[in-house]
C-alpha cells in the first residue's frame, strides 16, 4: 500500500521549530488549515524533521499558503487511562506558494 498526502492549505500560526542537539533530530511542527469548501475546514498537525526543518523555520509564519507533500503517520497514547489516537502530516516536500510582493 501507498501511504501518499498532498495538500494545500494556509498555517495558522508560526511554526515552531524544536531543536535537538543532533540536527537530524530537530523538528518544526505546525498546523496548516485546509479548505474544503466556504462552510468548512480541516486543520492539520505537520512536521518536518531534520536539516529542512531548520532551513524551512523562518519561511513558515502564519497565514502562509503552502503545498505539502509527505505521509500520514499515526500513533497511539494513553490518556487518563483511556487509549486515544492521534495523526500528523510527516512532510517531505514543501512548497511556498505565497509570492513575494504580496507583503
Amino acid at each position: 500500500m501507498l501511504n501518499s498526502f498532498n495538500g494545500i492549505g494556509r498555517l495558522t500560526a508560526d511554526a515552531e521549530l524544536i531543536k535537538k542537539e543532533e540536527a537530524k533530530k530537530s523538528f518544526l511542527k505546525f498546523s496548516l488549515a485546509i479548505s474544503k469548501n466556504k462552510e468548512e475546514t480541516d486543520f492539520l498537525p505537520c512536521i518536518v524533521w531534520g536539516e529542512y526543518a531548520m532551513k524551512l523555520s523562518e519561511f513558515l509564519t502564519k497565514g502562509k499558503l503552502i503545498a505539502v507533500q509527505g505521509a500520514i503517520h499515526t500513533s497511539t497514547y494513553e490518556k487518563e487511562g483511556e487509549k486515544r489516537n492521534s495523526f500528523s502530516i510527516q512532510c517531505d516536500k514543501i512548497i511556498l506558494l505565497d509570492s513575494k510582493n504580496k507583503e
